[in-house]
């Protein structure tokens, strides 16, 4: 996004569309439903075990990433799509883009640092107390 930012208005809202348009695609559909899906069923199969806060936050965030892709960025993009002004549509998308873009980044990386601890504490040896 920086470097398109550098763009003019025409440029900006020319391939946001084409971005928009090609990421509709069976690979990223299936990781973008399957991710929650499958983190869904880590969290039920690590809830008896000492990964489940992990798995289970993991899967949380997981779903968060979900909301706020169809709550906030995929509405952006269709109307993004329909606005035939690209100074109008770069004022009314790009700012709050980022900005839910950076939210389902920071998400992102939150969850998979959760999966992760989810894997080394279910990996690590059990210890009895004394």
């Amino acid at each position: 996004m920086p470097a398109l930012a550098r763009s003019d208005d025409r440029v900006f809202v020319e391939v946001m569309r084409n971005i928009n348009e090609v990421i509709q695609n069976p690979v990223f559909f299936t990781a973008f439903i399957g991710a929650p899906i499958l983190t869904g069923v880590a969290a039920w199969q690590h809830r008896a075990t000492r990964a489940r806060a992990w798995t289970l936050a993991g899967f949380v965030l997981c779903v968060a990433v979900f909301l706020v892709t169809t709550a906030a960025n995929v509405p952006l993009n269709e109307a993004l799509a329909t606005t035939s002004d690209p100074a109008a549509a770069r004022s009314a998308f790009e700012d709050s883009w980022v900005a839910w873009n950076t939210v389902r980044s920071i998400l992102s990386v939150a969850g998979l640092v959760c999966l992760l601890r989810a894997m080394t504490v279910q990996r690590a040896p059990y210890r009895e107390s004394a």
